[in-house]
């Protein structure tokens, strides 16, 4: 890993929250009109209570973060781990959605693109979810300068 290659950071997206936003936004404004007209604001009480349950989330799933340098990919999990996978160690990269247990456990993104490490074990998953997609496409452009004989996964 070299200390002066310039790490690009994927810019990160708001499409993975954007339902919950709408929804939570609705109910809030649905439950102020309603406790406005029959002067009940017991549901309207709590959803400061609702963000502030939400927002740990958001912070959450802003700190998972993919980049790319002249060495390699990093992957910056929520926990603070990173994860590094230098060009030449790759072995595979393969687009995956997730299956029912992953799903539910929220362990993986559910669309991603993967990027195996040659010997196993390490992997590093880009949501297509999380970030821009013209980041997504020059990630894998550079890939693909990188390590020709790797067939790049389609992405749709």
């Amino acid at each position: 890993m070299s200390t002066t290659s310039r790490r690009h950071w994927l810019r990160q997206s708001v499409r993975p929250y954007l339902g919950q936003l709408i929804i939570i936004g609705f109910v809030g404004a649905f439950s102020v009109i309603i406790a406005s007209r029959t002067g009940e604001w017991g549901l309207a009480r709590v959803q400061p209570l609702i963000w502030l349950f939400f927002a740990p989330i958001v912070w959450l799933g802003r700190q998972y973060r993919i980049a790319y340098d002249e060495d390699g990919i990093y992957q910056r999990a929520s926990g603070g781990l990173e994860l590094f996978i230098p060009y030449s160690h790759l072995a595979k990269a393969e687009y995956e959605t997730s299956t029912v247990s992953e799903l539910i456990r929220a362990a993986r993104p559910f669309r991603r693109l993967v990027f195996y490490a040659a010997g196993g074990g390490a992997r590093i998953d880009v949501s297509l979810k999380h970030f821009a997609r013209e980041d997504i496409d020059v990630l894998l452009a550079v890939i693909q300068r990188r390590c020709p004989k790797l067939t790049m996964p389609v992405v749709v």
